[in-house]
């Protein structure tokens, strides 16, 4: 596992940061605590809390008790639409059920609706220390505000190797203002879709394969030899210098496994350039797209 410093903040997190939903395991401590071992002996030391149980936080607690505190990287992500009473009070409930004296990063979302005396919440738990950093969700251009606002520390955003230009903007906006940027959503289910090998009908008297059949195409998701579409696209995230850690969430410790080893690797060069070549076959193809719209429009 590969470690990357959070910002400037001195802390260095692991680069695979681990997703724990509540709503999708069951309510097993012992489940959890196995889980989160199983993380630290694949070098994991940074986890995002999503819709905590009382499962998740038991189990989430013991593992916590086996390390030292300041090696371990606890996010939460806050459910959507909390008013300020009720952002403290799930701040302090999972505090309490853990044993935390503070949390490293509270998350909300930033595209959402979120209120002044919310964000002024979240301030007051970092001034009291028991939240050390705000992050904000950001996948839209609204959300862009808050990281404008200056009052959050880490920007958490879609980045992957579908992005364009706004997310890549989106990135490089966060790191200019000071913020630290932890990527989401590395194999989307557009790119899963592309990744679905296509069958080929085979005919008799087929001419041979035209050798640069496929250039500038995403087929090499499915055919580089010793990696799976999912690995391709998180090696890809990982390229990012700004991105200090990318968060998966993964369903066995097999899978788990499997990405954290795609930390150590580095992407084939055949590969980098063909996502490049993909990716600008895409853009070019979409302004084609967009241009015989406009032609059409103005036409009729």
């Amino acid at each position: 596992m590969r470690y990357r410093p959070l910002g400037k903040t001195g802390m260095a997190v692991s680069t695979l940061s681990l997703r724990l939903n509540g709503e999708r395991c069951g309510g097993d401590p012992d489940a959890w605590l196995a889980f989160i071992h199983a993380a630290f002996e694949n070098g994991v030391n940074a986890f995002e809390v999503v819709h905590p149980t009382s499962a998740l936080l038991e189990g989430l607690a013991y593992a916590a008790r086996s390390v030292e505190r300041r090696l371990i990287f606890v996010a939460l992500r806050l459910s959507d639409g909390l008013g300020p009473d009720e952002i403290v009070a799930q701040v302090d409930h999972v505090l309490l059920a853990t044993g935390l004296e503070a949390l490293d990063l509270v998350i909300v979302d930033g595209d959402g609706e979120l209120h002044n005396e919310s964000v002024w919440a979240l301030e007051d738990l970092r001034s009291a220390s028991r939240v050390l950093r705000l992050g904000v969700v950001v996948a839209g251009d609204e959300g862009m505000q808050h990281v404008h606002g200056g009052a959050f520390d880490v920007l958490l955003a879609p980045f992957n190797l579908l992005s364009g230009w706004r997310e890549r903007l989106r990135v490089r906006t966060a790191t200019d203002k000071g913020m630290s940027v932890v990527a989401l959503d590395p194999y989307p289910e557009e790119a899963r879709a592309i990744a679905e090998p296509k069958a080929v009908k085979r005919r008799w008297f087929s001419r041979p394969t035209y050798p640069l059949a496929g250039l500038g195409s995403y087929n090499f998701l499915h055919d580089t030899h010793g990696w799976k579409a999912e690995e391709i696209c998180l090696g890809f995230a990982l390229t990012e210098t700004a991105v200090a850690s990318v968060v998966v969430e993964v369903d066995s410790h097999k899978h788990l496994e499997a990405l954290a080893e795609v930390t150590e690797r580095d992407l084939p060069a055949a590969v980098a350039a063909q996502i490049e070549m993909a990716r600008f076959s895409a853009e070019r193809a979409a302004g084609t797209e967009r241009r015989t719209l406009d032609r059409r429009a103005r036409a009729s």
